[in-house]
């Protein structure tokens, strides 16, 4: 199976690495094909890296560099080049794949389903984000704003029209409704946990403590929703509750902004900045230190974090967008709160912290989710799909 991937690699010399955990629910696949050859934009570097390595000692597993880009502005700025030379990568290999795997809802990944058709190949598309509401979350103002959604909205077009004869997975119920509603005659929903059977605990001890730790895990950008939490401290505060502590776990281009709101609100003793967290046993451990999880997202797909949370038994308070509520049940395994509504965040935070039963029993009901969504069950339900494509 050839896997086109949208995310950037480098390699150093000896190690391969990337920035995005999707890419382990990707190589789990090795235990199902005889060969997993993952086309990825490659850059070879000794001063840069992702954020964390990634394990290729296999030999049924082959990276395949095809030309580099870093962002989305990157790759349309030098779409000529790059599709060109992943034609090229894509006709040298043709031979040696059955199926191909094709991930993304850029131009790139149309153009590339088109071409591997006319070459007589099986294809199917994966998509996991809904990408003009994605646009719309990171609030750009005036002209940039329309026009950064007038393209996304044509991107999405373009997907949506390359993909209607083919096979299509989509992460969650929102992006299955656009891509039937559009035509699409097959259209199978995922969801791409990255998290273990081995990751999920069998139970957990709730703690009854003074200060509940609440531990958000993310990209500190606009769509995240971070602003919120910072109103939701300030409500609680003023309200004169205490006894909570927010820890992100996160780097991104909101981190100064959010720490000059924390600041001017008096509310560092509530907020932890954690940086970045490896995924993988730091983060678990994470996961192990905290009493809750918040998502006061504003749009999502389906968050990873949900799985990873649940699978160490923390109770889930999360902002009601895109897939979410799919895993989240209101009050059976968390808590769902409006997004954009500190009132609301707020409220759900302090209930928690003064409810030590609900904890224990929504991260008794988490539990038994994760277990539901564990990568290994989630990569056979889709395989077997491909199966019966390939039929």
């Amino acid at each position: 199976m050839a896997v086109l991937l949208d995310q950037p690699f480098w390699f150093d010399g000896a190690n391969y690495s990337t920035n995005a955990p999707f890419i382990n629910f990707v190589l789990s696949f090795r235990q199902r094909t005889d060969a997993l050859l993952l086309f990825c934009p490659l850059k070879p570097s000794r001063t840069e890296r992702g954020r964390f390595d990634v394990s290729i000692k296999d030999e049924r597993v082959r990276i395949i560099p095809v030309p580099f880009y870093r962002t989305t502005f990157e790759l349309y700025k030098k779409l000529p080049f790059i599709w060109r030379g992943t034609a090229r990568c894509l006709v040298r290999e043709l031979c040696g794949f059955d199926v191909a795997w094709i991930v993304g809802g850029q131009v790139l990944a149309g153009l590339a389903g088109r071409f591997l058709k006319k070459k007589g190949k099986k294809t199917f598309f994966y998509y996991r984000s809904n990408l003009v509401e994605e646009v719309r979350s990171h609030g750009y103002a005036g002209v940039r704003g329309s026009l950064m959604t007038g393209v996304s909205v044509m991107i999405q077009r373009f997907s949506l029209r390359t993909s209607r004869d083919e096979v299509v997975f989509v992460v969650g119920d929102e992006l299955k409704r656009i891509f039937k509603k559009n035509g699409c005659r097959s259209v199978h929903k995922v969801y791409p946990s990255v998290v273990s059977g081995r990751d999920v605990i069998r139970r957990r001890v709730v703690r009854d403590s003074v200060e509940l730790s609440f531990l958000a895990v993310g990209r500190l950008t606009p769509e995240k929703g971070l602003e919120d939490l910072v109103r939701a401290a300030q409500l609680l505060v003023r309200s004169g509750f205490h006894r909570f502590k927010f820890r992100l776990a996160g780097d991104g281009k909101e981190k100064a902004r959010l720490q000059r709101m924390v600041a001017e609100a008096c509310l560092c003793r509530h907020f932890e900045f954690a940086g970045f967290i490896l995924p993988g046993e730091r983060l678990l451990s994470a996961y192990d230190r905290a009493d809750a999880l918040v998502l006061p997202s504003r749009t999502e797909g389906i968050p990873k974090v949900l799985y990873e949370a649940m699978a160490r038994g923390l109770p889930v308070v999360a902002s009601n967008v895109g897939g979410v509520p799919e895993i989240v049940e209101r009050c059976v395994n968390g808590l769902l709160v409006p997004p954009g509504d500190p009132e609301a965040l707020a409220e759900a935070v302090r209930i928690l912290c003064e409810d030590r039963a609900l904890r224990e029993r929504l991260g008794k009901k988490g539990l038994e989710t994760a277990k539901k969504f564990t990568m290994e069950r989630q990569r056979d339900a889709m395989y077997r799909s491909i199966l019966e494509h390939l039929a």
